[in-house]
Parts: structure tokens; sequence; C-alpha cells
């Protein structure tokens, strides 16, 4: 709950420039989100430029954006946002993930700081009692796509063999994120008249951090799945997919889902791959609304262009990950 001592309307707004403060991983296997800071930093400057921020009165008005890196480990995450909150006073400020933001939601609504479209998809960015001023993404929550998965899953029972339980198997992150997801379709099946008694699901824990994903997936490509679903995010994305083709899961396993959190070519494409893509085919994936910036059919779309050059003219690649999208994702309601 807000503590009133430590409010102000005005905190973060000082000398021209508002300022916002951002966790998030720019090492570690989930590096490559950093390039969503990136992607905002970018937005940032273009309206900085633009001198559209201007306060009551009309004064113009910076956006100074600093980034600090916690390599997706919440034990850093702690000291980084208590020293934007002791410190720094930002205006507002963004944490990456949901142990990250598990782990400071209550000191950052303690202090009344705005923590806008929280950079995860876990069901507890929505507490209008105890953690007002934290609020969801603009993006579905775990828990909606393992009812999609087991949606899925109920529509095409007709395919899978009647005389033997339909094998599930998972790849979980070991934290919050992981555990939410799996919670949440275990419960669906569970619920769930058509699958009850119809689906067995074996799943196994990996680590954030852990190097390669090919010891457990070992494990669980031996107990023949009919249907494999990943709950994870980061460099183990794209090594999934790697591992499903090594060791057969490919072509057995008859539908492979990936999250959310694994967005486009950034996690499948073939630079990603090696060769020509071809271990990527056949997996399913929720979109969760985020334009590609390397999807071929949209290198026309006024938005695309617009984002593609402004990235360019930064200096930064635009191809270079599709978290660069999901940084605006994040930014434009904030705006």
């Amino acid at each position: 709950m807000c503590s009133s001592d430590l409010w102000s309307n005005t905190q973060g707004i000082e000398n021209g420039t508002i300022k916002i403060s951002q966790a998030m991983a720019q090492s570690g296997t989930y590096a490559d989100y950093g390039n969503i800071g990136k992607g905002i930093a970018t937005v940032f400057k273009y309206y900085n430029d633009k001198d559209v921020f201007k306060d009551a009165n009309g004064k113009s008005l910076k956006v100074d954006y600093q980034i600090k890196d916690d390599g997706y480990d919440a034990t850093r995450t702690i000291p980084i946002v208590d020293e934007f909150l002791d410190s720094v006073k930002p205006f507002m400020l963004w944490t990456l993930g949901s142990p990250a933001t598990l782990k400071t939601y209550d000191k950052v609504n303690q202090y009344c700081v705005p923590q806008l479209s929280s950079m995860t998809g876990h069901d507890a960015w929505g507490d209008p009692v105890y953690h007002p001023w934290t609020t969801g993404a603009p993006r579905p929550t775990y828990s909606t796509e393992a009812v999609l998965w087991g949606t899925f899953i109920e529509q095409h029972l007709d395919e899978f063999p009647k005389d033997r339980k339909i094998v599930v198997a998972s790849l979980v992150q070991n934290n919050d994120f992981g555990k939410l997801y799996t919670a949440a379709f275990k419960n669906f099946v569970a619920g769930s008249a058509k699958l009850k008694d119809r689906v067995e699901y074996v799943s196994e824990n990996i680590e954030a951090q852990a190097p390669t994903v090919i010891d457990p997936m070992t494990t669980l490509a031996a107990k023949n799945p009919d249907v494999w679903i990943s709950m994870l995010a980061g460099v183990q994305c794209t090594q999934i997919v790697v591992e499903a083709a090594n060791n057969g899961m490919k072509e057995k396993v008859k539908y492979k889902f990936m999250p959310q959190t694994c967005p486009g070519a950034g996690a499948i494409g073939k630079e990603k791959l090696g060769g020509d893509g071809a271990a990527g085919d056949g997996w399913y994936i929720m979109d969760p609304g985020v334009k590609d910036l390397k999807d071929p059919t949209l290198q026309s779309d006024p938005y695309i262009v617009w984002y593609r050059d402004l990235l360019t003219k930064a200096g930064i690649n635009p191809d270079s990950s599709t978290q660069l999208g999901d940084g605006v994702n994040y930014l434009f309601p904030v705006l």
C-alpha cells in the first residue's frame, strides 16, 4: 500500500528532465532482452528531439531513461531498485521478468512510483488494493496462454490414439514465471472433462541460467510425448528447437508449442538455428500482438518502415533482435 509521506507528484521531474529507471538483463542467458531497452531508448530520443514532453506550464521536458543490468537475477534486481527508489528517485521505473518484479513491487508501491506495463505476463499485475502503482503488460497473461494450449488439445483430441493417454511434456523454467505456466496448464487439464482422464502431463525444471537444455530434453524425449510445450525464455528458446531436431522430437511430436516469451525470428531465425532454418518448421507460437521487424510480409507496413528507419539512424540493426519491437509494445501505452 502506498505510503503518503513517501509520495510526491513531482518526483523524478526536475531540471527539465523526467527520470525513468529500468532494471533488465543485458547479460547472461537473457541478454537478448536488453534489446527491449534499446528500442525504448531510441523511441524516447525520437520524442525528445521532437520536443513532445511538457509540464503543466508548457515547459519542455526531456526523458532521461537509465538502465542497469541485473542479468535476469532477482537478487541483483533488489539492490538496483533500492538504489533507484532511495537515490535516483525516478518518476517511474520498470523491471523485467516475473521473479524480479515480484521481489520488488512491494517497495515500489510503498514509494508510490508508477511501474506501468510491467515487463512480464504474470497474473499478479492487477491488484488495485495492495499494488495500485503496478499495472500489467499489454499482452495476454501466462495463465491465459496455458488455457489456450489446453483448449487447442481439446479441439484436436480425435487426432490422438484412444487406447492410451496423451502425453504432454514441458520444460519449465524454475522460477515464478515458469511455475505459473505449469500450474495454470495443470489446473486447466484437471478441470477439463475432456482432458482430465486423457492427458498425462510430464515436466522437467530448468534454471534460467542453465547453459544447455540437452539433459532435461533427453529425459522428456524418452517419455515419447505427443505434445510439447516450452515454458521458458531466453537462449533456451532457440536451444529447444535445435535439440528437438537433434533428438528426433521434431518429427515424432505431433504438436510443439513455443511460449509468447520466445518471440519471432529472434528466437528461431535461420541465423539462430543454422542451416536453412528448417529446424523451426512446425512449431506453434501465440503472437502477443507485436509486429516482427523481420517479417517479410510487413516490410511496407508504415509502422515497420518508420521504426526500422529510426533504429537504423540510431546505429541499431533492426534485424538484430525481435525484442526491439517488444520494447515499443511496452512503451507506447506509457506514452
